[in-house]
């Protein structure tokens, strides 16, 4: 099952031995994309990536271990579905050759599967090479495949440090002692929507009714309150699944995320350890991000931004 499908290639007839228009697709995350190719005849499939958009496979890598010859007719059916890797790279397309003696029609789209969507993230590839002087932008040095990893990276590590999601952030089955009141705290803040819940009584667990779940109030702190009701008490005996997290990923963290992403990305022939350093007679200095006293990163608007919205302590959050 697919999310959505970009037509490539619409019913479109190849004559014998001829192959369809390369059009190149703009990869954007994952890094793995699913094609699907529909031919009544005959047919080999072959993938091709570079890293600027192209219409000729002559200014593109061929990706030799994904090619399919001598593919039969999907006649009856909705096409064979083929998931490629770019490998990093920014653009990928795929050439469909008719290997029959009579035309064949044939139909290529692209599309992501629900299963290799990609996450909601605090900034996209775009938006990394794009960022401040455009240090990223160059897809062979930098490939998306390395964006995407430390975008991740950066955003576990913030979420962690100010102990709050900056995108909205299912959590399933998490356990709490009841303690007989109303009120019972959740391990995350900005919960929005409660997804399912249950109690437990013995061995037996009882789930909430979708009257119950709807009833159920959400504070900005975690606090979650039955109205009219009460969370029994017991050991781990209260499990809920919850969404919790900014809607909208925060201008200042934003701003942050791409500060570190560029700054982490970049070679440097600094150690990580140094504080300061004299070329050619101008001395800069600058502090370590060893975590310590809120110093948790060397660049001074990345540590004003977890400062601001830190739940750990005071913040704007």
């Amino acid at each position: 099952m697919t999310m959505s499908e970009t037509v490539l290639v619409n019913a479109a007839t190849v004559l014998a031995g001829a192959s369809t228009a390369v059009i190149p697709y703009t990869m954007a995350v994952p890094p793995t994309v699913d094609f699907r190719v529909a031919c009544d005849q005959t047919h080999t499939v072959k993938f091709y990536v570079a890293a600027a958009t192209f219409s000729n496979v002559l200014n593109s890598s061929n990706l030799s271990s994904e090619t399919r010859a001598g593919v039969a007719s999907t006649v009856g059916t909705d096409g064979n579905v083929y998931e490629v890797s770019a490998l990093g790279y920014p653009y990928i397309a795929c050439v469909v050759t008719n290997d029959s003696a009579s035309p064949a029609v044939i139909t290529v789209t692209v599309g992501y599967r629900v299963v290799a969507e990609a996450p909601v993230n605090l900034f996209s590839v775009a938006e990394a090479r794009a960022f401040d002087k455009g240090q990223l932008s160059d897809a062979v040095d930098f490939p998306s495949a390395t964006i995407i990893l430390k975008e991740a990276e950066i955003r576990e590590w913030l979420e962690r440090v100010c102990a709050v999601n900056f995108i909205p952030t299912a959590y399933i089955d998490e356990l709490h002692d009841g303690d007989g009141t109303s009120g019972l705290m959740l391990d995350w803040p900005l919960p929005s929507t409660p997804i399912a819940g249950a109690t437990r009584i013995g061995a037996t667990w009882t789930a909430l009714t979708a009257d119950e779940l709807s009833a159920l109030q959400f504070y900005e702190t975690g606090l979650a309150v039955r109205d009219g009701s009460y969370w029994p008490r017991g050991c781990q005996n209260v499990r809920l699944s919850y969404t919790a997290g900014y809607d909208d990923v925060p201008l200042l963290i934003k701003r942050a995320a791409l500060l570190a992403c560029v700054f982490e990305l970049q070679p440097s022939n600094l150690s990580a350890a140094t504080s300061e350093y004299d070329a050619e007679g101008m001395r800069a200095s600058y502090s370590i991000g060893d975590g310590y006293n809120g110093n948790w990163h060397v660049i001074p608007e990345v540590r004003r931004a977890i400062r601001l919205y830190s739940r750990n302590g005071g913040g704007i959050a």
